[in-house]
């Protein structure tokens, strides 16, 4: 994935926006890599994780709301524009009315795809070894991802999230 996301940045016609892209894509592959390095304790890795999904949460609470709720005249207001005025995430049509794509607190949709797809699978992989209580919530975490990534239409995120779960059943 590195050497693909590598590559495409290379033959990117603006390699400044390809860049920003491969590292928006590459944050939670350095997380990994920097926790592999450290060794932290199980408990320290828990406390990681729980912190990583209530971010999540709020992440998809907050994304789930601008789809909801947000038009294009608010993206404007709350500053989701570039400097010529155009907005961060164009329009698209859905179902005959006019939607932005929610990008939440990260750079654009795509990249709330892909770490929905991440915490998606995080919390799902963490059902067995929680408590019922904790499964319940893990359970209603992946559900809210798995929402959050639908509104965010993005393709590339939908098939990583199929690809996540073909791998999860040939490991299963």
């Amino acid at each position: 994935m590195v050497v693909w996301g590598a590559f495409e940045t290379l033959v990117s016609p603006s390699w400044a926006a390809g860049f920003t892209s491969l590292r928006g894509y590459l944050q939670p592959i350095g997380v990994l890599l920097i926790a592999r390095e450290l060794r932290p304790s199980p408990k320290a890795l828990r406390v990681l994780l729980v912190a990583w999904l209530a971010l999540g949460a709020l992440m998809a609470a907050f994304g789930l709301w601008q789809g909801a709720t947000w038009t294009e005249e608010t993206y404007r207001a709350e500053g989701y524009v570039r400097q010529d005025g155009s907005l961060v995430v164009p329009p698209t049509i859905v179902r005959g009315q006019v939607f932005v794509r929610p990008a939440s607190m990260v750079s654009g949709p795509n990249e709330l795809g892909v770490d929905m797809v991440l915490l998606t699978m995080l919390a799902v992989l963490a059902i067995p070894g929680a408590k019922p209580v904790g499964r319940v919530a893990l359970g209603v975490l992946a559900a809210a991802f798995t929402l959050m990534l639908g509104v965010t239409f993005s393709r590339s995120a939908m098939l990583a999230y199929l690809a996540a779960w073909a791998a999860i059943g040939l490991l299963a």
